[in-house]
């Protein structure tokens, strides 16, 4: 038998560690590392492959649960990925002996855990037993985490510059996985890929992250602004608090983003249906698109812009000049011509 068909399927998964490892434990403070580990596995396994999760109450009704999944076999004969998430330490650590008692070529494990001490059970039996494959996940550094975004933008066929890479980092924060769901999103909204490269400028990203942005009546609102629609939008500010109307900002800001992502660009379906996915229906869009012209659009962005802006600063009559702001740029977007 050869060295790599005498590995375990885990140790092939992993690609690293020991050829006989049975079960990865991932822990540590970045819980976002954690999961974008797992969701890479996932990923290098067949297409039809099966994830189970054993939960810590099924360990408290029966022990052998996590080697008893380890142990089973796909019904339809496909690969299976065993996933563990730790509550009670010292349980999973019982539940992890069990599975270490196990024979043959088990399904791959991984247990998931947060930060554990030093005298953890868990951990202990790790360093006791070479077959458990243990790694630490720290929380990335912002260096770190530009260079991750950089490399795995560049994987999706997407080019970011320093700035929107910072843009993009405001959002994410340290979380890998959140990263790598943006970085889809943004692949997806520009139509890019490894044989079809596009840069994502500042903008681009800022019209397709998460950033806490608004809720569906905050688009609903916004989208009043921008049709034009000053009655509907005037009502729904009058029993508006604060922070809806500062919701309804961030999401104009967005909509200024997708605006300039998609001027002069009506005709174009496809990149219309991927910047009305963020947050709102393509009708909008290509509404503004057809009516004013790209340098005009930009100066919409710019005006949108700064009613977001208006929502950061301490001033007494702010929250007031935003709510007449918003009125008054809908009127004239009622406007003929």
């Amino acid at each position: 038998m050869s060295a790599k068909a005498s590995r375990t399927p885990l140790a092939r998964l992993l690609g690293r560690g020991r050829p006989d490892s049975l079960a990865a434990l991932f822990h540590g403070p970045d819980e976002g590392g954690v999961a974008h580990e797992v969701t890479r596995l996932r990923a290098a396994m067949s297409a039809d492959a099966d994830v189970v999760t054993v939960s810590d109450g099924e360990l408290r009704d029966d022990r052998g649960a996590l080697a008893g999944a380890a142990g089973s076999r796909s019904l339809f004969g496909g690969e299976t990925l065993v996933v563990h998430p730790v509550e009670d330490p010292t349980r999973s650590a019982a539940a992890l002996a069990a599975l270490l008692t196990l024979e043959g070529e088990p399904n791959p494990v991984v247990v998931t855990a947060g930060v554990l001490t030093p005298k953890s059970k868990l951990l202990a039996l790790a360093k006791e037993d070479g077959r458990v494959h243990a790694q630490e996940f720290r929380s990335p550094d912002p260096a770190a985490m530009a260079r991750l975004a950089a490399s795995e933008a560049a994987a999706l066929g997407l080019t970011l510059d320093a700035h929107a890479i910072d843009r993009l980092l405001a959002d994410v924060g340290t979380d890998r996985r959140l990263l790598a769901m943006e970085l889809e999103k943004l692949a997806l909204f520009l139509d890019a890929a490894p044989d079809r490269p596009a840069p994502a400028t500042v903008a681009d990203v800022g019209a397709v992250v998460a950033g806490g942005v608004a809720d569906t009546d905050a688009y609903q609102a916004a989208d009043w602004l921008l049709t034009g629609d000053a009655r509907a939008l005037s009502d729904w500010l009058r029993d508006a608090s604060a922070t809806e109307v500062g919701g309804v900002a961030s999401a104009l800001a967005r909509r200024g983003a997708q605006m300039v992502a998609v001027a002069g660009r009506s005709g174009d379906t496809g990149a219309l249906r991927r910047a009305g996915a963020f947050g709102g229906a393509p009708a909008v869009l290509a509404r503004l698109d057809r009516r004013l012209s790209p340098p005009q659009l930009a100066q919409l962005a710019g005006a949108l812009g700064e009613l977001e802006a208006l929502t950061r600063t301490s001033r007494a009559d702010a929250g007031t000049e935003l709510r007449q702001r918003m009125v008054r740029l809908a009127e004239r977007l009622s406007a003929p011509g």
